[in-house]
């Protein structure tokens, strides 16, 4: 244990890294992909929101199997092959569909009537959005961010096989140990991501 101490810690700011860049990018594009979905008239709309429930009906290895393919077998993503941008996209794909849902149910229950009595004192659809609609859904967004910063804490199959060495977070090093058999510090990488996501809990 003491001779992986560095593996740890590096697995452990990947980690960070991974569930905070997620979060952030997942809050944002679910937000606007609910948005775009439930309130404007864009015609590809429902296509949009098909598409959402993909990835929650592909298991996490298929999927993380299909980005593999894309990001080792294209050569025009290959340098991003195993980097951390490639991990923090596997979460934010992964978690697409429960996120988009949870904003949308959010924004559903909000009177269209808002927005009209907006648009109509003169305010811009970005304003009126801002102003009005994100504050009033600011909670589900905020619960949604926690459940993706959560998967990426714990997340495995999903990326499984696209982290090598520099980027691998605390869950596939605990999956690493545990085939070892190293099963003291697997223990204790799994106590420290329980400790984690009962934090952000």
């Amino acid at each position: 244990l003491f001779r992986s101490r560095g593996d740890v810690l590096r697995a452990f700011w990947n980690s960070l890294k991974i569930g905070l860049a997620a979060s952030l990018t997942g809050m944002v594009s679910f937000t606007f992909i609910a948005y775009v979905a439930v309130n404007t008239r864009f015609r590809a709309r429902r296509v949009l929101d098909f598409l959402t429930w993909l990835p929650a009906v592909i298991p996490g290895l298929v999927l993380g199997l299909g980005l593999l393919q894309m990001f080792a077998g294209i050569p025009l993503f290959r340098p991003v092959y195993g980097t951390l941008f490639v991990l923090v996209l596997a979460v934010v794909i992964g978690t697409l569909a429960l996120g988009t849902q949870i904003i949308k149910a959010s924004l559903l229950s909000l009177s269209a009537e808002l927005e009209e009595a907006s648009w109509t004192a003169g305010a811009s659809r970005l304003y009126t959005f801002f102003r009005i609609v994100l504050p009033l859904i600011a909670p589900s967004v905020a619960v949604v961010g926690l459940e993706v910063f959560a998967t990426g804490i714990s997340v495995v199959g999903l990326v499984a096989l696209l982290g090598t060495g520099a980027t691998q977070p605390l869950s596939i090093l605990q999956l690493i140990y545990l085939d070892s058999g190293f099963f003291e510090p697997a223990a204790i990488i799994g106590i420290l991501i329980a400790t984690i996501r009962s934090e952000e809990h």
